[in-house]
């Protein structure tokens, strides 16, 4: 049932695979309405997502829906980015957010973007969901205590930064699966670290399931203390309270909450698809001291096409 409080208000979502599903589906059951879009405009097929005890069915929207929606969601891979971006821009109103959701160091294309496009309010976002793909445009959600967290592109702000779509939708969510953070850019730099040392693995030893990264502890740790280091390197010290070993910790727990998920990297892989590798391990070729993370990354070009392929 339509929440009054939202009134059916439309939502742009970029990208419609697992994230953008995930991201849809708890819109709609907050009582907005998905606008799912791709590089050519609106989405003609209909998706399914299951999650949260319910399963959301969320039919095309009509063309004239996209002079209305109040906010965009981009959820496509860090390579795809700024040219997915470039092709809506001139479809939507300006003076929006636009939050961005894919995995990888992509500060540069965003900074990039919101100079070229000042029209719009741009937003670092980072998605913790864990969903995955069951069928042809069918998803499901990997755990109930996944969420996406958003803010804006210069780190700490005040909540009164939010615009008020971003606060209905937060605020709406008894489920926090949308969240505003002042330290969003933080957040974002804690998944890039998870996703470097997850999606590369499970992509080079061809694990199916990010659970079986846990027969290889000591791998993940070597690996982990240099995407640590290198984040440090790339943005700076973390806060005090995110120590490495807090770190190691909160990584082995989201592999454990994703145990049974299928690593999207890895099918990826599998069905000779690009992947974000140049946004992950691949940075480390860039610096010097981490010989891991570089031969980890060679390791994955040498397998599939890349970003830059």
């Amino acid at each position: 049932m339509l929440s009054m409080a939202v009134g059916g208000r439309f939502v742009g979502i970029v990208g419609p695979g697992a994230v953008g599903a995930a991201t849809g589906a708890r819109l709609k059951m907050l009582g907005f309405l998905p606008v799912f879009l791709d590089r050519s405009g609106i989405v003609s097929r209909s998706i399914k997502f299951h999650g949260w005890d319910q399963s959301v069915n969320m039919e095309p929207e009509s063309s004239q829906s996209l002079n209305k929606v109040e906010a965009l969601f981009v959820a496509v891979k860090a390579f795809d980015l700024v040219d997915a971006i470039d092709a809506v821009l001139e479809k939507i109103p300006r003076n929006i957010p636009i939050i961005t959701l894919s995995n990888g160091a992509i500060e540069s294309e965003l900074k990039e973007l919101a100079r070229k496009h000042g029209e719009w309010k741009w937003r670092k976002g980072v998605g913790f969901a864990g969903s995955f793909r069951v069928g042809p445009n069918e998803f499901s959600l990997g755990s109930p205590n996944g969420y996406l967290v958003f803010g804006s592109l210069e780190g700490r702000v005040g909540a009164t930064e939010k615009s008020k779509i971003e606060a209905l939708i937060t605020e709406s969510d008894s489920n926090s699966f949308f969240r505003w953070s002042e330290d969003a850019i933080v957040e974002s730099r804690k998944k890039w670290v998870y996703n470097v040392v997850i999606n590369t693995l499970c992509t080079v030893h061809s694990l199916g399931q990010n659970g079986l990264l846990l027969e290889r502890y000591s791998e993940v740790k070597s690996v982990h203390e240099e995407a640590y280091r290198l984040a440090q390197d790339m943005w700076g010290p973390w806060p005090t309270s995110f120590s490495c070993q807090y770190s190691h910790q909160s990584l082995l727990d989201l592999i454990n909450l994703t145990s049974g998920n299928e690593n999207s990297m890895y099918r990826d892989s599998q069905e000779n698809r690009k992947t974000e590798n140049d946004y992950l391990a691949g940075i480390a070729c860039k610096y010097q001291g981490y010989p891991l993370l570089q031969a980890l990354s060679v390791q994955v070009n040498q397998l599939l096409p890349t970003s830059s392929s």
